[in-house]
Parts: C-alpha cells; structure tokens; sequence
C-alpha cells in the first residue's frame, strides 16, 4: 500500500490535497481490490483501501472513509448522513452523481428561533440541480422557515408559507443548467406577461431548480434585471470578487407573485444597490 500511495503523490505534484484526493478517488478503485487484496494476504490483517485513504484526505473522518467509499462505488449520490459510535459526532458526506465526493458539509441543525418568523429555522443541505439529477426538495413545495444551503454555495431563507424571501451567495461565470419546466411552470405557462426568473442568473452560478425561480414581469427581467446581471457579469469579467444579497418581498395580501426585489451586491467590498418593483 505504501508503495501505491507513493506513486499517488507524485501525480498529485503541483495540485492541492482536497483537489489532489478528488481527482484521483474514482482512479483508486481499479487498483484497491488487488491491492488490499494482497496486503491482507500477506499480513493476514484487514487494510485500508487506496479511496478510503484519499477520501480521508477529502476530511472524511477514517473511521467513515471505508463505508463513504462504498457508496461512491455502488454509484450512488446525494447527502450520506454518517453518526461516529465512537464520539456520537454527525458528519454529512456529499456525492455528486458520477460518485466524486464533492464535499463534507456540516449536518443541519435547528437554529434559534427568529423574531415573528413563528418557530426556528431548519438548515438543508441540497445539491444543486443539472439536467436529469432535479432534487424534489428544491423542486417543489419548500419547507416553511427553513435555510437551505446548496452544494453551489448559495443559500436560501423561506418564510412561515414556504416563499423564497431572502438568497445570498458568490456570483461567478459557470453556468448551470436551466430546468425549462420549472421556468415555464412558475411563468409564462402559468401567468401571462410573466417569465419564470431566476433571483441568481444560471450564467452567473445560479441553480436552475425552481427555488431559485420565482414569478417576474417578463418587462422586469428582460429589461432592468438584466442589465443588473450584465453589469455584475462585468465585475467578475474584470477580475471583481461579486456577491449578493436578494431580499425578496411580496404583497400583504398573500401570493407566490413577489412585488418587490431589494439587490445588494458586494463587488470587492463595495456595495451597490438595486430596487425593482413588478
């Protein structure tokens, strides 16, 4: 095994551990199962796999690595929720659909109640979307009072009914995949005179699931909105760390329809304001 390891590093030269670990996780398992196949023969003990080793390189504690392992070879994907019989400590481990651990984001938790929001908010963890791989969760009815965080780094606060009311996260050039439906459900096919618009632009790292998306004029978002997002696209083009802050607001009355967006954008410490009503 040390000799395998070895020959590992040297691919890895130049590379971070965490991006190092992932390139080369999918990679171990041809070599694992003659590998810890012979070290066992010889030493008549149990060994560690070469992906056990480099998931633990990823932060996946050792004694979770074997099992999270597994998983990313059995081709599944998601959240696995891991609890350690040693420390009762909780661990979430997220795998991406081709069997790449992505991440090991913190197990959600209940958040001290906030004023007048009529209880606490609840944290999710969700991948974000891309074209066949929509999780129902952020594709449907929202959890009342709850913060989700997706696996793009954004995050998203709903209200007592399950509305999107707040949305922050780093603006960047990769773009996600759209889910056509969802747009066209929360829009035109439903309101006419209305697009299914995104709060964070796909072609500015926003998910294409339906809790980025909310009913917008189609004069607002082709128009006003747009130019905001061309202008921040700008910002990152030239090289500005952008962020944001949506503050989503709707009428007294009720409804899915916001009648007001509040955009404070952070672009290399500075920010910048902008208000649109519908």
């Amino acid at each position: 095994m040390q000799d395998t390891t070895a020959s590992g590093s040297t691919l890895c030269a130049g590379s971070s551990g965490l991006g190092c670990a992932a390139g080369l996780l999918m990679g171990a398992y041809g070599t694992d199962s003659v590998s810890s196949g012979i070290q066992t023969t010889v030493s008549g003990k149990p060994t560690t796999t070469i992906g056990a080793q480099l998931l633990e390189k990823l932060g996946v504690p050792g004694e979770y690595s074997e099992l999270a392992y597994s998983v990313t070879m059995a081709g599944g994907s998601g959240i696995l929720a891991l609890k350690s019989a040693k420390t009762g400590e909780e661990l979430l481990v997220n795998i991406a659909p081709n069997g790449k651990v992505i991440g090991t984001p913190k197990p959600p938790k209940t958040i001290e109640p906030e004023p007048g929001n009529g209880g606490g908010k609840i944290d999710i963890n969700v991948n974000a979307g891309s074209k066949r791989n929509w999780d129902r969760a952020i594709n449907g009815d929202l959890e009342a009072n709850a913060r989700y965080h997706l696996s793009n780094g954004h995050e998203y606060i709903t209200d007592n009914t399950g509305r999107v009311t707040t949305v922050e996260g780093k603006l960047s050039l990769t773009t996600m995949d759209r889910n056509t439906y969802q747009q066209c459900t929360m829009g035109k096919c439903g309101n006419p005179g209305d697009d299914g618009g995104h709060l964070i632009a796909s072609s500015l790292g926003g998910a294409g699931d339906r809790i980025n998306i909310v009913l917008q004029s189609r004069t607002l978002n082709r128009q006003d909105w747009k130019r905001m997002e061309n202008s921040l696209r700008s910002d990152i083009n030239a090289g500005k760390d952008v962020s944001v802050k949506i503050d989503v607001g709707y009428p007294n009355g009720g409804g899915i329809r916001p009648g007001s967006f509040r955009v404070t954008a952070i672009v290399d410490g500075v920010p910048k304001t902008y208000t649109f009503k519908q």
